[in-house]
């Protein structure tokens, strides 16, 4: 038996016809909140969001001429002009989208729940689909995939914001959002030592007056840090981050650390702990800059 599809065509419509008619400068006009893979029931308005939203990433006019060329031997006038029809005022897009996003994640989770079965019978792979599930609630099922690579097609008209370094070495900026930041050496060399620096350079109220072995930071907002030692053991772990108050010149760890000791702990627990520290400190310390 094939499953009804989870799906508004009524919001399609009025989501897609809304980026046809809302803005000819794709420079002014207001992000769309959505994606095509948003789109499951009216395979017409998806071509024509896809088709907009197309022209708006290469920096081009949209309106019914230029969508009509890029749809042109797959979708009429008429079929382009009757998507424009259905979305004349902004009165009901955000109640539209918000459906839409809600369609896409009742079908996140079938297409999950079904994976559960399957691996649940087989015994196989019952990890990756409860990580799956759990990266669900934060927007990284499978279905979303193909939205955030959307989302992260280059465009020259679309320049991101500069980064913002989050700990400065010296004069040089280290760890920018979005990258990740290795610190190699040999064994013994002095790695966690390191690290511990870095948290203190966090933690102490006084920047100008202690050495944290060059490195600076500041966090006047109080947003959380999260720490996972997955090398040392639970002793060890403790000495570190006390070593790290010390050099920091504070009597007691600020609410917002959050380091934890996972060492001994499986890959997937590993990645459970970070998923639920994060989320966590995310509840506790809302909204974290991102």
């Amino acid at each position: 038996m094939i499953a009804a599809p989870i799906a508004d065509t009524s919001a399609e419509a009025q989501v897609a016809g809304w980026l046809l008619n809302c803005d000819g400068n794709p420079r002014t006009g207001r992000r769309p909140p959505t994606s095509p893979h948003h789109f499951a029931g009216d395979m017409l308005s998806r071509d024509v969001f896809a088709a907009s939203l197309k022209l708006r990433r290469e920096g081009k006019h949209v309106g019914m001429v230029s969508v009509g060329e890029v749809l042109r031997g797959h979708r009429t006038p008429a079929e382009i002009n009757s998507i424009s029809d259905t979305a004349p005022t902004s009165a009901y897009f955000a109640d539209s989208v918000a459906t839409l996003r809600e369609m896409h994640h009742r079908r996140q989770v079938r297409a999950w729940g079904l994976r559960l079965v399957e691996t649940a019978e087989t015994g196989e792979g019952i990890a990756d689909v409860v990580s799956g599930i759990a990266g669900m609630e934060e927007g990284t099922g499978p279905e979303s995939l193909s939205s955030r690579m959307d989302g992260r097609l280059f465009s020259r008209a679309k320049r991101p914001p500069e980064a913002v370094p989050r700990f400065t070495l010296g004069d040089v900026g280290i760890c920018t959002p979005g990258n990740i930041t290795a610190i190699s050496a040999a064994v013994k060399s002095g790695k966690s030592s390191f690290i511990g620096a870095m948290l203190a350079a966090v933690m102490t109220p006084d920047p100008e007056g202690v050495d944290c072995l060059g490195v600076t930071a500041r966090n006047p907002d109080g947003f959380a840090l999260v720490h996972l030692d997955t090398e040392q053991s639970i002793a060890d772990h403790w000495a570190m981050i006390d070593r790290a108050l010390r050099r920091a010149n504070v009597d007691q760890e600020p609410e917002w650390l959050r380091s934890y000791c996972v060492s001994g702990f499986s890959l997937h627990d590993v990645r459970g702990t970070m998923t639920r520290a994060t989320e966590s400190a995310r509840r506790q310390f809302e909204e974290c800059s991102p």
